[in-house]
Parts: structure tokens; C-alpha cells; sequence
């Protein structure tokens, strides 16, 4: 069902309710060390003090055999010591490491269906679920979302709600996918195979039409950003209106253009632009974030936002 697209690009989406320390971890680890091997497959967490144990006696080990040899094979001096404390301080941080990436390797082991990969899916599942991801950190990078112009409390829960359950929607989808055989064996087993993909196929189409309401709400928040740079720009010049007046009333004396000029210094039309943008941010919103996707504690009204006076 996807033959012929490029890779995704690899990310991870992530359970909003899991234990937020294990949540870091993932999003800070790496995709490719995300899968995570059975515990008995690991290395032992000393594997690091023979890996720094073998170079420093390597080196230190030919320089100490003719002492040994002179002494009738008994080490003499302080050279053991030397060596011991070299080999000691390049083994102990690798011994810590390595424990470390053991128990992070083990707790990841332990919430591995928590997370979902790009890497794990088809590739038509893996491009929407990189649309979604997308699509939600547009919304969240937002000046009219920083600003909470638009309601920032019910993109910060609904967003990654519902990329998780799309995630979730996707893997089922993809997993299914891997499971149906290459060659049908007949003609029977083609017939079932085919309303089998044809019922898939539905799901899929689902999964995308929401999808697409996130990508519209994100294009609404860069329409409502756009118009909240145009109006930060006039509020901007307008400050210098008074100044400009007095230049050309001082040089052209042209009544026309000052009359002009006075009649742009109203900002009203550019407000109602700004509002216009946001009541749409706010409705592709509601689409894309179904109170299921949201909960009750973020089913509250957009806060009234002031902006040159007057409330949007």
C-alpha cells in the first residue's frame, strides 16, 4: 500500500500519559536506539571495565615485564600503582555509563508500547503520522498560541492527544498491513484479501481526514500570526504619524495627502482582520480537536484578548 514513497522522516510520538521523566527520555533519545533488546541480551554493566582495562595493560603490560623478570617475578615499585590508578580513572565513568544505558534501556524496555516510531509503520502510515506531528508543532510554535490569542490550554492537552491516538490508529493499521500475504493463494483468498484492504483503506482515509484538520488549523495560525505581524508593523509606523504630518505639511503642503495620511491612522479594519483570522483559528480548533481529543478541563472559552483597545 505504499510502494513507490520515500522514507518518512523518523520521529517517536509518545503516550501524554506517561510518566513525564520516561517521556523525556524518549523524546531525548534517539529514534534508532528507541527499539529497545530483551534485558538478557544486554551487556553486563562491567562489559566497560574490560573495554578500559585493555588498552592501559596493553601498554603498561611490556613495559612491566622486564621489571618482573629482573626481580625474579615479583613486581617492584611504585609502577603497579601508577598503572592501577591510570587503568581505574578511564574504567570507573565507563563502568557508569554503561549502567546507566543499561536501567534507560531496561525502562524503555518496559513501556515499549507507549511510544510509537515512524520506523514501525508502512510508509503511507508514517507520511500522515509526520503530517500530524507537523501539523501540531505549528500550532504550538505560533505567536497567537504563545500569545494565547487563541485557547494555548486546549492545544497543550487536545495536540497530543490526538496525535497518539493517531498514532495508535496508524500502528494497528500498519501491523494489519504486514500481515496480509503477498500471493493470494486463489482466487477465494484474493476476493478476501481485497475487502479486507478495501475495509483498511477506509480507516485510513479516517485517520487522514483528521490529519487534514490539523494541517487546517495550523494554516489558520499562520494566517492569524500574519495578521498579527501586519498589525504589530502599522501600530509600528503609526507612532510616527505625527511626525510625518509635520514633514509634509512643512514641505508639499499638499492638503490631498495629508488628508490621506489622516484618514490611515485608524486601525480599525486591520482589528478586524486580526479578529476575522483568530475566530477562524479558534473554529479550525474545534474541528481538529474534538472535546474526546481535549477533556472537560479544557472546555472553556477562549480568554478576551485586548489588542489596541478594543477586546478580539
Amino acid at each position: 500500500m505504499s510502494d513507490g514513497m520515500q522514507p518518512a522522516e523518523a520521529l517517536v510520538v509518545v503516550d501524554p500519559d506517561l510518566d513525564a521523566d520516561l517521556a523525556r527520555l524518549i523524546r531525548t533519545t534517539a529514534p534508532e536506539y528507541l527499539p529497545s533488546p530483551a534485558p538478557e541480551s544486554l551487556a553486563a554493566p562491567w562489559t566497560g571495565a574490560m573495554d578500559a582495562f585493555g588498552e592501559p595493560m596493553a601498554m603498561t603490560g611490556t613495559s612491566l615485564i622486564p621489571l618482573g623478570m629482573l626481580a625474579g617475578g615479583v613486581w617492584i615499585g611504585v609502577a603497579p600503582l601508577v598503572t592501577l590508578a591510570m587503568v581505574g580513572a578511564v574504567a570507573v565513568p565507563k563502568i557508569r555509563k554503561r549502567a546507566q544505558q543499561r536501567t534507560d534501556l531496561e525502562r524503555l524496555a518496559a513501556v515499549r508500547q507507549r511510544y510509537i516510531l515512524t520506523s514501525e509503520l508502512t510508509d503511507d502510515a508514517a507520511h500522515l503520522l509526520v503530517r500530524a506531528v507537523r501539523a501540531s508543532q505549528q500550532v504550538m510554535d505560533s505567536s497567537v498560541h504563545l500569545l494565547d490569542l487563541v485557547d494555548s490550554a486546549r492545544n497543550a492537552t487536545g495536540l497530543p492527544v490526538e496525535q497518539w491516538e493517531i498514532a495508535v490508529t496508524l500502528r494497528s493499521y500498519s501491523r494489519l498491513s504486514a500481515n496480509e500475504p503477498a500471493y493470494p493463494a486463489g482466487n477465494d483468498a484474493r476476493e478476501v484479501l481485497s475487502a479486507r484492504r478495501q475495509a483498511m483503506a477506509i480507516s485510513l482515509t479516517s485517520i487522514q481526514q483528521r490529519v487534514e484538520a490539523l494541517e487546517a488549523y495550523a494554516a489558520r495560525t499562520r494566517e492569524a500570526d500574519r495578521r498579527l505581524r501586519e498589525l504589530q508593523q502599522i501600530e509600528h509606523l503609526a507612532q510616527d504619524n505625527d511626525a510625518v504630518l509635520d514633514l509634509v505639511a512643512r514641505t508639499a503642503r499638499d492638503e490631498h495627502a495629508i488628508a490621506d495620511l489622516q484618514s490611515r491612522q485608524g486601525l480599525q479594519h486591520v482589528d478586524e482582520h486580526l479578529d476575522t483570522a483568530l475566530s477562524a483559528a479558534r473554529e479550525a480548533a474545534v474541528i481538529a480537536l474534538p472535546p474526546s481529543a481535549v477533556g472537560a478541563d479544557c472546555d472553556r472559552q477562549a480568554p478576551d484578548v485586548t489588542v489596541n483597545g478594543e477586546v478580539v
